[in-house]
């Protein structure tokens, strides 16, 4: 409910990760939070496509489809949110507990495509 705080927590992160990505851009969780912070920020193409970008970055870390998964998820795209889930669990990310409890998932709830992934497990 401090969304003006949140704004400004994730503008400044945002800045923080842009100079960290100028020295590192092949680091993907940078980019991960630059996507995420995009998207916070009302930037949703540009979030998604540094989402995109992550994928480029470590196209078989487990995490980071998951992570990205969870961008997805947030912004309501839930058949690449379904997509990448269904990789990350491919690539060894199977924490049954997390995927059910993790709030960035929460608009999949109900989908019988998200209920089947977590009967999977």
């Amino acid at each position: 409910g401090r969304h003006d705080e949140a704004r400004a927590a994730y503008a400044g992160a945002l800045g923080v990760v842009e100079r960290h990505m100028d020295l590192n851009p092949d680091d993907p969780r940078a980019a991960t939070i630059r996507a995420v912070s995009l998207c916070r920020l009302g930037e949703r193409d540009e979030g998604l496509r540094w989402a995109r970008e992550v994928l480029a970055i470590d196209p078989r870390d487990a995490g980071v489809r998951y992570n990205v998964a969870c961008i997805h998820a947030i912004e309501g795209a839930k058949d690449e949110a379904i997509a990448l889930l269904t990789e990350a669990i491919r690539a060894g990310f199977g924490n049954r507990e997390w995927f059910a409890r993790d709030p960035d998932l929460a608009s999949l709830h109900g989908d019988p495509r998200f209920e089947a992934l977590l009967g999977g497990m």
